[in-house]
């Protein structure tokens, strides 16, 4: 008996990934960090190495203190330099934790760059990437959920409505992944991945007329893959449409023949029954 097509080899279902292998990515932050002087009392939290007396960024005394202009811009300098320095620091132990298997003690280092920098994207994206990795889906579609609503690039705000739909599907949380997918689309017309993975999730609600529309866009961005084909297939066959879906199987033949020949074995039967029914004329029986 031949071994079902399993789409979790298809690099189309696959998150875009944020962490290690992907560190000097589009979204990582250090490109733009922004470290401005916070107010009274908070950047404390950031583990300032100056006296109360000496930083005015970092306690009330020192916000007390009428010190001149230029000595209050270098002491705001020296601790937005240590944030920045920090959260450098915390990163590299991050990657350093995942390049050794220490998930756990990872995730830790990204949620103190969270608190350095909040709305960090490339902190939020890898936070997200570890959760799924600890099996952690709910706290991962939380988190990508907030990343969803940082403001960003295009191609940013596409890969993370993409991973949120990604997960939420692995979750089996199908109708709420479908927007998902969908804004990904919006954001990034030519992402063949979640063109698929809209696919995936119509073909679950039976909604095959629209499953083939966006099965037909991932084969037109990536038509040397055999994953969209092998699934329009299986659409067109389920809109009792044999002939499409042998066609199908006659263009995969050109260019990918074994999932051809594993798609012929799967639905080849149906497709033959179903183009012989329809050429077998009908008989009246007699009673």
């Amino acid at each position: 008996m031949a071994a079902r097509f399993d789409d979790r080899r298809n690099p189309q279902c696959q998150p875009v990934l944020c962490v290690a292998a992907t560190s000097g990515a589009a979204l990582d932050p250090c490109d733009s960090l922004a470290f401005s002087s916070r107010g009274a009392g908070s950047a404390c939290t950031a583990g300032c190495i100056f006296s109360p007396a000496a930083c005015l960024g970092c306690s009330e005394f020192g916000q007390s203190q009428h010190l001149p202009a230029n000595r209050r811009c270098l002491v705001q300098m020296i601790c937005s330099l240590k944030r920045r320095f920090d959260y450098l620091f915390s990163k590299a132990q991050a990657l350093i934790l995942l390049a050794f298997g220490q998930r756990e003690q990872a995730l830790s280092r990204f949620d103190r760059m969270l608190v350095l920098l909040p709305m960090d994207r490339y902190a939020l994206a890898s936070r997200a990437h570890v959760l799924v990795q600890l099996n952690r889906l709910d706290d991962s579609i939380a988190n990508l959920q907030q990343l969803s609503r940082v403001t960003g690039t295009p191609v940013q705000q596409a890969a993370a409505c993409f991973n949120l739909g990604y997960v939420l599907q692995q979750n089996g949380r199908h109708d709420e992944a479908r927007p998902a997918f969908e804004k990904a689309t919006e954001h990034q017309p030519c992402m063949d991945r979640a063109w698929y993975g809209l696919a995936l999730v119509l073909i679950r609600q039976r909604q095959f007329h629209e499953a083939r529309l966006a099965l037909q866009k991932t084969t037109r961005l990536q038509p040397m893959s055999p994953y969209g084909w092998y699934r329009l297939a299986e659409v067109n066959l389920a809109l009792s449409e044999p002939e499409k879906a042998r066609q199908v199987i006659d263009h995969l033949r050109q260019f990918e023949p074994k999932v051809a020949a594993q798609l012929e074995r799967d639905i080849g039967l149906s497709v033959h029954l179903q183009v012989n029914n329809r050429h077998v004329p009908t008989r009246d029986v007699a009673c």
